[in-house]
């Protein structure tokens, strides 16, 4: 017995809010990516709930330790954003940059260069992306 018209438009609307459900779930996966991304290589922090827009110290990593502490050679941090600051962030929330010497420059280039290394190889694979960032970062942060 062939389908009706209710029954046909019932399971195409069925079957189209499954595949809009199931873009939308892969869209928030991206947007989580690139949000990682971006906040490892210093595309921007993410402000922590109740941050004030006020200038306080920040700490900062060269980005080449042969090379001075200054704008386009430091990756800067600081205790109100997750992240790493961009350029625009650490002119408003920074009065002044010290240096870290406890280590952690190390690493944050590291976790840097595993988080390039991970997009280039697959920038559009979320999935395959967190397979190859997780091992570096879980080794790098040891």
């Amino acid at each position: 017995m062939p389908l009706t018209k209710e029954e046909i438009k019932e399971i195409a609307t069925r079957t189209a809010d499954e595949v809009t459900a199931r873009i939308r779930e892969q869209d928030k996966e991206r947007e989580l990516r690139d949000l990682i991304i971006g906040c490892t290589i210093g595309e921007g922090a993410l402000p922590l709930h109740g941050r004030e827009m006020r200038k306080a110290p920040c700490h900062g990593c060269r980005i080449d330790p042969s090379k001075p502490l200054e704008p386009g050679n430091v990756m800067v941090t600081t205790e109100d954003a997750l992240g790493i600051l961009n350029k625009n962030e650490v002119k408003e929330w920074c009065s002044e940059i010290t240096e870290d010497p406890d280590g952690r420059c190390e690493r944050v280039r590291a976790i840097r260069t595993a988080a390039r290394e991970c997009k280039e190889k697959y920038p559009n694979d979320t999935a395959k992306f967190f397979q190859c960032y997780a091992p570096a970062f879980a080794r790098i942060t040891k």
